[in-house]
């Protein structure tokens, strides 16, 4: 679709597509590029201009709400009608039952009840500096060590020091590890 100015994007038609793209699953990036313009012109219009921030805000929602509903399905289980052809080439429907899904459960349960149901995660809350003493390690224990921390890039090769910066890793990514 060639590039078109804002004045063909607030018209009803206009606004109808940007519906049609949100509602279809397009992100603001393939929403922008689609129509010949960049995320930040379309940002700027959406600000700009109302009809088009209701158009993309209600195609948005409308998709959300399609997902949601799904996922809901899928979390609970649900029945469904299935055809199929017997051996004289007649079509039956044939009535049957979806299981919930363990996955679709948590995933609800981690977005809906996050207190309650998304995993804990340990977290550094300071900078933390560990020394490797060789005296107390076997030389293998010690170079494997030195050599993950070293593969994470939180391990000081001329001080063996091992420095932990809250900002960039959480205890588990080592702990696994070892």
């Amino acid at each position: 679709m060639p590039t078109k100015k804002f004045e063909y994007w607030v018209t009803d038609e206009g606004v109808t597509i940007l519906v049609a793209f949100a509602r279809n699953g397009l992100t603001t990036d393939e929403i922008a590029k689609k129509i010949g313009i960049s995320r930040n012109t379309l940002n700027r219009w959406r600000k700009q201009y109302k009809n088009i921030d209701i158009a993309l805000s209600a195609g948005f929602e409308t998709s959300n709400m399609i997902v949601e509903n799904s996922l809901y399905k899928c979390a609970t289980g649900y029945y469904y009608f299935e055809e199929s052809v017997d051996k004289d080439g007649n079509i039956l429907k044939v009535e049957k039952y979806q299981k919930p899904s363990i996955t679709a459960q948590l995933s609800w349960l981690n977005n809906r009840v996050p207190s309650k149901w998304r995993p804990n995660k340990t977290e550094i809350t300071s900078k933390s500096t560990i020394k490797i003493e060789n005296n107390d390690m076997d030389e293998k224990i010690l170079e494997k060590s030195k050599s993950i921390l070293h593969s994470i890039s939180i391990c000081s090769e001329e001080t063996n020091e091992i420095v932990l910066n809250p900002e960039e890793y959480e205890l588990e990514d080592i702990k696994d590890e070892f």
